[in-house]
């Protein structure tokens, strides 16, 4: 989402859903750029990254997405 305005409503919302479901769990995720100052997520939620992908991670994934992807079988 371009606006962050309406990040920061999003971020209240996941936070009123999260609160409204205690029993239930969740993970939210984002690029780190999308969700910082008052649009990222109380103090309550854990964040993480995950590590950058390499060149081989990035053809491995593209490979799998490609293989997995309807728009994969030619024969249609």
């Amino acid at each position: 989402m371009a606006d962050p305005e309406l990040r920061r409503r999003v971020s209240r919302l996941v936070e009123s859903f999260t609160c409204a479901y205690p029993k239930c769990r969740y993970v939210v995720t984002s690029r780190v750029v999308g969700y910082a100052g008052s649009a990222r997520l109380g103090e309550n939620y854990a964040t993480t990254t995950v590590r950058e992908f390499t060149i081989a991670d990035v053809e491995q994934f593209l490979a799998n997405w490609h293989r997995l992807s309807p728009s994969a079988d030619v024969s249609r």
